[in-house]
């Protein structure tokens, strides 16, 4: 193996027992078929098959696999998850609606204020992008809104382990968008900043959302 070759083992090894709580012999037996029995296969790992949720580990990543037709045809249910649910998530919500209009997205907070309004600095860059937040109002998470949805995507790394310690009963479905995504990368939160800032996070949240695999 090259020095790249084992830091990246390692790297799929920690992503994969991390983010999508594959156990640490499963994976490690994955990363080494990937290597050396056939160094350019997909290899999905599924969590959940009955609702079409598959991680797949390729040499740009793992990726979570997302399929929207799922048992009688129902529809997906997403959760996005942050801290106050008046920024990140409303704008990760609301952006999912207008990209993929064939799956249900809500969004919901770890500490939010029941009914709060979106912040000003949300309303204004989704309005920049053609998005509404005008009727959002926030909500607490619970575990009854994690058992409505087939999974939920955190902003970052520590929520979804704030969540999984939180709601164990629930903690299959739980990760983080940017490891989702198959990046591995936290979403700035905006909180408290310019328009800049705000502006930075939407960006964030789109990059991330267009690199999801969302199977129709």
């Amino acid at each position: 193996f090259t020095a790249f070759q084992i830091l990246w083992y390692l790297y799929l090894n920690i992503l994969l027992c991390e983010y999508f709580h594959v156990k640490p012999f499963l994976s490690s037996l994955a990363a080494l078929y990937f290597f050396v029995v056939h160094p350019r296969a997909a290899i999905p790992l599924t969590r959940r098959p009955e609702q079409g949720i598959i991680v797949t580990m390729t040499r740009t990543g793992a990726k979570l696999r997302l399929g929207a037709a799922i048992q009688g045809g129902r529809r997906l249910k997403v959760l996005f998850i942050c801290t106050g649910n008046t920024c990140r998530s409303p704008l990760a919500e609301a952006l999912g609606r207008s990209m993929y209009p064939g799956i249900e997205f809500a969004s919901a907070g770890l500490m939010a204020e029941e009914a709060a309004p979106a912040s000003a600095g949300a309303a204004a860059v989704a309005a920049e992008n053609g998005l509404n937040l005008a009727g959002h109002r926030a909500r607490r998470l619970t575990g009854t809104m994690l058992s409505e949805v087939d999974v939920a995507l955190t902003m970052t790394a520590a929520q979804s382990r704030l969540v999984r310690e939180r709601f164990p009963v629930r903690a299959a479905g739980v990760t983080c968008l940017g490891a989702a995504a198959g990046t591995g990368r936290d979403v700035p939160d905006p909180w408290g900043g310019g328009p800049e800032a705000y502006r930075a996070c939407y960006r964030a949240l789109k990059e991330l959302l267009e690199r999801m695999d969302w199977r129709e």
